[in-house]
């Protein structure tokens, strides 16, 4: 997953981004996977502005 942040993934096609992500486009990932990308990247959460 790190060779994602040197690319332009929003320019790559959906199979090369899912490819670099190690997911899957119909499952998305297992709830092993998910915990462990929490645990490394945190939690997916939008951080509330103020005012």
């Amino acid at each position: 997953m790190q060779t994602l942040l040197g690319k332009h993934w929003h320019h790559l096609p959906v199979p090369d981004v899912l490819e670099l992500l190690e997911s899957n486009l119909e499952k998305g990932l297992d709830i092993f996977e998910v915990q462990h990308r929490q645990g490394r990247f945190g939690p997916n959460v939008l951080t509330p502005r103020r005012g």
